[in-house]
């Protein structure tokens, strides 16, 4: 429901360039559906999800974004509970999304962000 009323706002106000979601408290569930919102957005600049709880599925949702989503330069995607998988979802969607000029990780420790290093 959240994401379908931000769709038809970024569908209709082509002016916004930044969109912050940060600690939302946004799950796998809404990171989903913000994701499928991002896929086809061309117009915002930056996106800050920092601080909501994606879990596996929501990072597997916002790779997926990414892979499609060639526009984006920034994305905030620093979660509150971070896993492994979280980090190597968006690491491999890095290898295929070169328009990305700036990735925020954040508290996501070294141990895992030497996945997405990697594909830097």
């Amino acid at each position: 429901m959240g994401a379908k009323i931000l769709d038809d706002a970024l569908q209709v106000n082509k002016t916004i360039k930044e969109l912050h979601l940060s600690n939302n408290y946004i799950t796998e569930g809404g990171m989903k559906e913000i994701s499928e919102v991002l896929m086809v957005d061309t117009t915002l600049l930056e996106v800050n999800l920092y601080g909501n709880k994606p879990r596996t599925k929501g990072a597997k949702y916002i790779s997926d974004m990414l892979k499609i989503n060639l526009t984006l330069p920034e994305l905030d995607v620093s979660p509150k509970d971070i896993i492994a998988e979280y980090a190597k979802y968006i690491a491999k969607a890095l290898w295929l999304n070169r328009a990305l000029r700036k990735l925020d990780y954040n508290e996501i420790g070294s141990k895992h962000a030497v996945y997405i290093e990697r594909h830097l």
